[in-house]
C-alpha cells in the first residue's frame, strides 16, 4: 500500500465517531477506508472499568441507521457498546484497517493529497476525517511523579475493579462521573477507606425525573442541541459534564466517602491539599480527565496556538478536505456522545461530498 491512494476518503479512528461518519459517507456513495489503532472495533470501550454503564439510556445510544439493540430505557454496559460498534462495522461493511495507528499526517501541495504514516506503512488520501476521539491521552498533574514509589498510582483510565487497588486507604483526585463512580464502587466494599478530592462538585441531575430519564428532559429543554454559536464558545457549549444519577454527594454527606480539598502538590511526604492538609494513601487514583493530542498533525495552520483544530462545525478552516469529529463541543453539547455524534457525522459527510 506504500505510496498508493487508499480511498477518496480516509477516516482516522474507528470508534463511534469514525464509524458514524463512515456510514454517512456510504450513504452518498463514498466507501471510506478507516484506519484504527485498536486490534478490534470497540476495544476502547472493552478496556474501560468493569462496572461501567452508560448514563444515557439505549434510546439515545444509536448511530445512524442502526438502533442500539437493547430495551429503550436500559443502560448499556461498556461491553454492550463494544459489541454494538463491532456489529455496526460488520453490518455496513465498513472497510476498517485494524492496528493502524497514524503517527503523522502531512499535506502535499504538489499532488494535492494527504500523506498518512503508520509505522512503516504509508497511505495517501484526497480527503481525511480525524476521528480519534475525545479521550485520547489520560492527564495527570505535573507534580504526580513527586510521590514516592510506596504510594501506588493509577489513572482512572487504568482502573478496572477493586481488585486492582493496593492497600486500604484510597485517595481519588477528581469528582467527575468517572471519579464519582469509582468512589461509589470502592465505598461499597468494606476493604477500603475512600477519600475524594475536589473543589466544587459538578451540578448533579437525577437519572430519572418525574418518571422519565433525564436525557428525555435534556432533549425537551434543548440542552444537547446547544451549539458553539449560541453558547459563545466550545467550552460554554460543553460546560462541566454534570453528575448523572450519582450517589457521591450522599456518600460524602454521610461520611462513607471522605472529602478532601483540591490536591495542589505531591512529594515524598504525601499529597498536599489546598487547605494545608497532607494525605498519605496507599493508592491514589487520578480521575483528572484527558487531553487531546494532535501533535502528529504536521500541516501548517491546521491547529491553533493551543494545539486544537481550527474548524467550522468540524470542517478545517485551513483545508476544506480535512475534517474533525467526536470532540466535546465540536458543534453541540452532544457532539462527543455516542447517540448524538451522528448529527455531526451527517453534516460533515454532506460537506465533504461537496468538496
Amino acid at each position: 500500500m506504500t505510496g498508493s491512494v487508499t480511498a477518496a476518503v480516509t477516516v482516522i479512528g474507528g470508534g463511534q465517531a469514525g464509524l458514524a461518519v463512515a456510514r454517512c459517507l456510504q450513504r452518498g456513495g463514498i466507501e471510506p477506508v478507516v484506519l484504527d489503532a485498536a486490534v478490534k472495533v470497540g476495544d476502547s470501550w472493552r478496556h474501560r472499568y468493569d462496572s461501567l454503564r452508560l448514563f444515557t439510556p439505549a434510546q439515545y445510544d444509536s448511530l445512524p441507521d442502526l438502533a442500539f439493540p437493547a430495551p429503550r430505557d436500559s443502560y448499556p454496559s461498556k461491553d454492550d457498546v463494544a459489541t454494538y460498534l463491532a456489529g455496526y462495522a460488520e453490518r455496513f461493511g465498513i472497510d476498517i484497517r485494524s492496528g493502524c495507528r497514524v503517527d503523522r499526517l502531512t499535506w502535499s501541495a504538489e499532488s494535492s493529497t494527504f500523506g498518512l504514516t503508520s509505522g512503516e506503512r504509508q497511505f495517501e488520501a484526497s480527503t481525511v476525517v480525524v476521528a480519534t476521539g475525545a479521550l485520547q491521552v489520560p492527564w495527570r498533574p505535573a507534580f504526580a511523579p513527586g510521590l514516592t514509589s510506596d504510594v501506588a498510582q493509577m489513572h482512572a483510565a487504568d482502573y478496572r475493579n477493586p481488585a486492582c487497588v493496593v492497600g486500604r486507604r484510597v485517595l481519588i483526585v477528581g469528582a467527575g462521573n468517572s471519579g464519582g463512580q469509582i468512589a461509589e464502587e470502592l465505598a461499597a466494599n468494606d476493604m477500603f477507606d475512600v477519600t475524594i478530592s475536589f473543589g466544587e462538585l459538578p451540578k448533579r441531575f437525577p437519572q430519572r425525573l418525574l418518571g422519565r430519564d433525564i436525557f428525555w428532559w435534556f432533549q425537551r429543554w434543548g440542552v444537547m442541541d446547544r451549539t458553539r454559536e449560541n453558547a459563545g464558545s466550545s467550552e460554554a457549549a460543553v460546560g462541566a459534564v454534570p453528575l448523572i444519577g450519582s450517589q457521591l454527594p450522599k456518600l460524602v454527606k454521610t461520611g462513607q466517602v471522605r472529602r478532601a480539598s483540591p490536591i495542589v502538590d505531591a512529594d515524598h511526604v504525601g499529597l498536599h491539599a489546598a487547605d494545608g492538609t497532607t494525605h498519605r494513601p496507599d493508592t491514589v487514583i487520578w480521575a483528572t480527565g484527558y487531553r487531546n493530542d494532535f501533535t502528529w498533525i504536521d500541516i501548517p495552520d491546521v491547529l491553533d496556538e493551543h494545539g486544537q483544530p481550527r474548524h467550522d462545525r468540524g470542517i478545517s478552516t485551513t483545508k476544506s478536505n480535512l475534517a474533525f469529529i467526536g470532540l466535546p463541543g465540536l458543534h453541540t453539547k452532544g457532539s462527543a456522545f455516542l447517540g448524538f455524534v451522528g448529527r455531526d457525522a451527517e453534516h460533515i459527510a454532506r460537506r465533504l461530498r461537496a468538496v
